[in-house]
């Protein structure tokens, strides 16, 4: 009798474990070195992530990246470029069954973008010279998103360095593509100074 008592609160205990990684998530930082890699070989920018990654299976299999950096390699010290709390994937289950995954829903939390309205001429005539040609262009495929979200953005513009001449805060974004005709219903809002925009 005791030996099933053990067993049945052994069962439950497991069983809520197992809940509550499919509610929470479970780490993967093994897959860090993997994202910086392939970021790095697709967009020749430098990704740090500092807060590590977490997939989830509910309520649809998902994958979570915490205080990720993005630095331009270019510079002689590299610059940052974007920084993001948080961002989350969410694909169908159907579509991992299909083995073709598409991606339902990208979130980006609290994204703040540095922009530069000076620009030196070195770096004019980089971004110049690193212009994909039409065959690169031609063989890169645009991922597959049904809904993109922004919440609580900013967009930071720069005198020179870090000096910051205006700025742009509370964007929120909703974009969704729609199947049917390719057309894009997007919903923005966001502030300047005090004013909604």
């Amino acid at each position: 009798m005791r030996i099933l008592k053990f067993t049945g609160i052994a069962f439950v205990a497991i069983f809520a474990a197992a809940l509550l990684f499919l509610v929470v998530g479970v780490p993967a930082d093994f897959l860090v070195d993997t994202i910086r890699t392939r970021f790095a070989a697709e967009t020749g920018y430098q990704l740090q992530i500092s807060g590590g990654v977490k997939l989830g299976l509910w309520p649809a299999p998902s994958i979570v990246v915490r205080d990720i950096t993005l630095l331009n390699a270019g510079d002689d010290a590299p610059r940052n470029l974007l920084t993001v709390a948080s961002a989350r994937l969410e694909v169908s289950f159907a579509s991992l069954i299909s083995g073709q995954p598409k991606i339902a829903e990208f979130v980006l939390v609290h994204p703040v973008v540095r922009v530069p309205l000076v620009r030196r001429a070195k770096e004019r005539k980089a971004s110049a010279n690193a212009q994909p040609s039409a065959a690169s262009k031609a063989t890169r495929q645009v991922p597959d998103i049904g809904r993109v979200v922004v919440e609580d953005g900013s967009v930071l513009l720069l005198r020179s360095g870090d000096d910051v001449e205006s700025r742009v805060d509370h964007i929120n974004i909703t974009a969704t593509l729609t199947d049917a005709d390719h057309r894009l219903d997007a919903k923005i809002n966001a502030k300047l100074g005090s004013q909604a925009l």
